[in-house]
C-alpha cells in the first residue's frame, strides 16, 4: 500500500534484522537507480524524495490508514517484566544488549469510534 507520505513494503522476513537489512537493500537501490539514467543527473522529481524506514511490524494487518492492527517492533529501554519475557524471544538471534528490540501491540481500529464506550 502507498500514497505520497508513506509506503507499506512486506518483506516476508522472519526475522527483524533481515527485514531492515532487506528494507535499507531496497532503498540503496532506488536511490542509485534514480540518479544512473546515463547521466549525473537524476530522474526527473526523484532529487527531492526522501525514502527512509520508520516502523517494524510483523503480524501486520492492514485495511487502511486508520484500519490496522499488528506488532510493532521499538528499539527502546524495556519497561516492565511482561515487556521482559517478550523481547526475549524476539533478540534471541543477533541482537546487542545495548539495542532491544521491544514488540508492542498496535491496534488503531477506526471501528472503535462506533461502538459503545463500555465495549470500546
Amino acid at each position: 500500500s502507498a500514497n505520497f507520505h508513506k509506503v507499506v513494503v512486506a518483506t516476508n522476513k522472519s526475522d527483524i534484522y533481515d527485514a531492515k537489512e532487506y528494507i535499507d537493500f531496497v532503498i540503496s537501490t532506488i536511490l542509485k537507480k534514480a540518479g544512473a539514467n546515463g547521466s549525473n543527473q537524476m530522474v526527473e522529481g526523484m532529487g527531492r524524495v526522501s525514502i527512509r524506514p520508520n516502523n517494524f511490524y510483523t503480524h501486520y494487518l492492514f485495511l487502511n490508514e486508520h484500519n490496522f492492527g499488528g506488532i510493532h517492533f521499538e528499539q527502546r529501554e524495556i519497561e516492565d517484566d511482561d515487556e521482559n519475557e517478550m523481547t526475549q524471544l524476539f533478540n534471541s538471534g543477533g541482537a546487542e544488549d545495548s539495542s532491544l528490540i521491544v514488540p508492542t501491540v498496535v491496534s488503531g481500529w477506526n471501528i472503535m469510534q462506533y461502538l459503545a464506550n463500555d465495549i470500546a
